[in-house]
C-alpha cells in the first residue's frame, strides 16, 4: 500500500512540476485545453469535472483489487483535475504530435490503460489455466 501511495505521489508531482516549469519558463509551449483527449468535450467543462470526480472515486475504491496500471490512470486523472482547478477548467498541455496537444498526465493515463489491459489479460489467463 505504501508503494502505491509513493507511485501516485511521485507521478502527480512529476506532472504538476512539469506543468509549472513549462508555464513559468517556457510559456510559448503552453496550450490551455478545456477538453479531454484530443480536445474532445471542450464545451462541457463543469459536467466533465463532475464526471472525472465520480470516475476517480470509483477507481480509488477499486484500487486495492488492481495493480500498477490503475495507479498510473489515477495519477494522471488527479493531476489533470488539480490543473483544471488551478486554471479555471483548463488543463495545461505542452507536448505535441502533429496537431494533438497533451501533457505527462495524459501519457500516464495511456500507459496505465496499457498496463491495466495486460494485468487483466494475465489475471484472466491464470483463472482459465486454474480451472482446467
Amino acid at each position: 500500500m505504501l508503494i502505491n501511495k509513493l507511485n501516485l505521489s511521485f507521478l502527480i508531482i512529476l506532472d504538476l512540476g512539469s506543468k509549472y516549469l513549462v508555464y513559468r519558463y517556457l510559456p510559448h509551449l503552453a496550450v490551455l485545453n478545456r477538453g479531454i483527449a484530443f480536445g474532445l468535450f471542450r464545451d462541457y467543462s463543469i459536467p466533465l469535472i463532475i464526471f472525472i470526480c465520480i470516475i476517480l472515486i470509483l477507481l480509488i475504491w477499486s484500487r486495492n483489487k488492481i495493480g500498477l496500471g490503475l495507479d498510473f490512470i489515477i495519477a494522471g486523472a488527479v493531476s489533470n483535475l488539480i490543473t483544471r482547478f488551478l486554471f479555471n477548467g483548463y488543463v495545461l498541455d505542452f507536448l505535441q504530435i502533429g496537431s494533438i496537444h497533451f501533457n505527462l498526465a495524459d501519457c500516464f493515463v495511456i500507459v496505465g490503460l496499457i498496463l491495466f489491459n495486460n494485468e487483466h489479460k494475465n489475471t484472466l489467463r491464470r483463472r482459465l489455466s486454474a480451472s482446467n
